[in-house]
């Protein structure tokens, strides 16, 4: 009996305790002061760069205004990059065309004049009729592209200058067109040299036979 006394009287002395020590008011102004200063920095409210001297509303009219100009300005920058990517796409396969066209007339030429190769006149008429078409193109623009500028004009300058004085009709020297013009002419002395040359094989072999012939020089007995 003493016992459970002794228990509830310990008890009843820890609950005044606690409740003496315990103070609701000190808690509600502690976390005052705690949003009071952490909140501080996040309730200010700073004006934007430049336009933050206007109204609300116009500050919004602005902001929008600058983003669709911004994207509009991105999107002609795409168009514009698009375009100049396929302008150079295209000025390096007429180059690169061009090139193969020139070696084709350096070929199709030697056959033309030293072997009188009908098929040879055809590529050398298509490989200068192609060339002089693509650097007219490169020179003055053409097939939706400009014509070119800078070193690359500088370049383009200069075959233009040999392309004049070597290729291109002229009283001065004979060229792609005279080679052309005499096709038929050509054709014939090519025929005539090929025949020529198979005769003189059979003229070799039948010049060998004499000499190699039994008693050639020994006259006939009377």
């Amino acid at each position: 009996m003493k016992l459970l006394e002794g228990i509830n009287g310990l008890f009843a002395r820890l609950s005044r305790r606690g409740e003496s020590s315990y103070d609701p008011t000190q808690t509600v102004n502690i976390i005052e002061r705690m949003q009071a200063q952490g909140g501080s920095d996040d309730l200010e409210v700073r004006p934007l760069p430049i336009i933050g001297v206007l109204q609300p509303k116009t500050q919004m009219t602005v902001t929008v205004s600058v983003m669709v100009v911004s994207v509009i300005i991105f999107g002609l920058t795409v168009v514009w990059e698009s375009r100049l990517a396929d302008h150079n796409a295209l000025y390096r396969t007429r180059s690169t065309e061009m090139q193969m066209l020139s070696q084709q007339m350096a070929r199709a030429g030697s056959q033309a004049v030293l072997a009188g190769n009908p098929t040879a006149f055809d590529i050398l008429q298509k490989a200068y009729e192609g060339f002089d078409r693509n650097l007219d193109l490169l020179i003055n623009g053409g097939d939706g592209a400009p014509g070119s500028y800078g070193k690359a004009l500088d370049e383009l300058e200069k075959i233009d200058i040999l392309w004049k004085e070597s290729f291109l009709p002229n009283s001065a020297k004979p060229t792609v067109d005279t080679i052309v013009a005499n096709k038929a002419l050509l054709v014939k002395v090519g025929a005539s040299v090929e025949a020529i040359n198979a005769n003189d094989a059979k003229l070799l072999q039948l010049s060998m036979e004499l000499v190699d012939a039994p008693n050639l020089l020994v006259p006939p007995k009377t």
